[in-house]
């Protein structure tokens, strides 16, 4: 099973910054899982929320900030440490990182466009990962399911999946329709059945947001493919080694 440091190692460096995506690849996860935004000048930037009140010391839409405007705020302020200011990162940034790690890993590409349907973001977030195919393997994933066909659409091998937080009857039909190759659900839906029945289908199932390894060992058990964790380092320890680790 693989571990995926969820928006890098988050729990211990202020998440999407470039040292938490570092410390993540410093810590050999498996996977690293971003968030995408686009900004008003339409620059692919990482960050979870719609808004940047949470993050930075700012305030307001990404998507009403060029790109230069953005570099202004402290993306480390609700999370101060010893690295002092960190800017907001572009998409091709981590990208680079990634590359010059000389690690073949995974990259989730979570397009944060189920609230505001940014046109063309598809298209352009592809032609920033073509040159980095060869680098790493790429998932893209998001709740906004249009969206997920539209990729296929553009780039029929393109691995991409589903993200799900809500129970339906008739999940298996229609994963089908959305032809994805995975499911990103959240562990709240799943039972031993549905991952069963999901894997029997030929559809691979990463679970978010695991921080129990106890739960994580179980989720392996039962055949998951990965897991998205804010612990990358502590639990990749749990698993390979039995080392415990809880959170305070």
């Amino acid at each position: 099973m693989k571990i995926y440091s969820h928006r890098g190692y988050s729990s211990k460096y202020p998440e999407n910054t470039l040292i938490a995506f570092a410390k993540a690849l410093e810590y050999d996860a498996d996977g690293i899982e971003c968030d995408v935004q686009l900004t008003k000048d339409r620059v692919p930037v990482i960050i979870h929320d719609e808004k940047i009140n949470r993050t930075s010391n700012g305030k307001g839409y990404v998507k009403d900030y060029t790109y230069e405007e953005l570099l202004h705020f402290d993306f480390a302020h609700h999370k101060p440490g010893d690295y002092g200011k960190l800017p907001i990162i572009t998409l091709r940034e981590l990208l680079l990182l990634i590359q010059d790690s000389k690690k073949f890993i995974t990259l989730n590409i979570e397009l944060k466009n189920d609230r505001f349907n940014y046109e063309g973001m598809e298209e352009i977030i592809l032609n920033e990962v073509k040159d980095f195919e060869d680098k790493m393997a790429i998932i893209y994933s998001s709740f906004n399911h249009n969206s997920m066909k539209l990729i296929k659409k553009l780039k029929p091998d393109a691995q991409t999946a589903a993200l799900v937080d809500n129970e339906r009857h008739d999940l298996i039909p229609y994963l089908k329709t959305l032809k994805v190759d995975g499911i990103h659900p959240s562990i709240l839906i799943l039972d031993e059945e549905i991952i069963a029945e999901l894997i029997a289908n030929n559809i691979y199932v990463n679970v978010y947001t695991i921080n129990d390894a106890a739960l994580a060992q179980r989720l392996a058990d039962n055949k998951v493919a990965g897991v998205f964790t804010d612990y990358c380092k502590e639990m990749k320890e749990t698993l390979l080694y039995g080392k415990k680790f809880s959170i305070d």
